[in-house]
């Protein structure tokens, strides 16, 4: 989905800084969204890859 200029420019400069880390953990501060964000608790371990970035 095309993104904002500007976001996309964040978004391509983190890219290159975090493809391959491992995320240690991954924390939700909204509980007031309509749909509920699941447990993020699985993502500990997983590394981050090219189809999410």
């Amino acid at each position: 989905m095309p993104e904002l200029p500007e976001v996309e420019t964040v978004r391509a400069g983190l890219a290159e800084l975090l493809r391959g880390a491992r995320i240690r953990r991954a924390r939700a501060h909204r509980p007031d969204l309509r749909t509920p964000i699941p447990d993020l608790a699985v993502l500990a371990g997983r590394r981050i890859g090219p189809s999410t970035c």
